[in-house]
């Protein structure tokens, strides 16, 4: 949970896959833009399923528990369809 989490190791590959992108010369500044704000967002999202889904383990109240799992699963689809478009936009830009 937090940014102690091993899952914001991904940070890194983001900005070194942000800082290859740059050296293209094909690659526009608003793509540039783009691809930034789209990490920026699958990194909070991350966080949101890793804050939601640990929080259920603290938890004793069943009702509350299926909350988080649903908030979770939320954030996850969410997260996955930014990464899809993240990772749609840097297929083609490399081709």
């Amino acid at each position: 949970v937090g940014v102690k989490s091993p899952l914001f190791k991904i940070r890194k590959a983001f900005e070194g896959a942000w800082r290859a992108l740059s050296e293209l010369p094909s690659v526009s500044d608003e793509t540039l833009e783009e691809v930034n704000e789209l990490y920026n967002k699958v990194l909070d999202g991350i966080s949101a399923v890793d804050f939601q889904l640990y929080s259920v383990n603290y938890t004793e109240l069943t009702p509350t528990k299926l909350n988080l799992v649903k908030q979770g699963k939320a954030a996850l689809d969410n997260t996955v369809e930014l990464y899809r478009s993240l990772a749609s936009i840097l297929h083609a830009a490399c081709e």
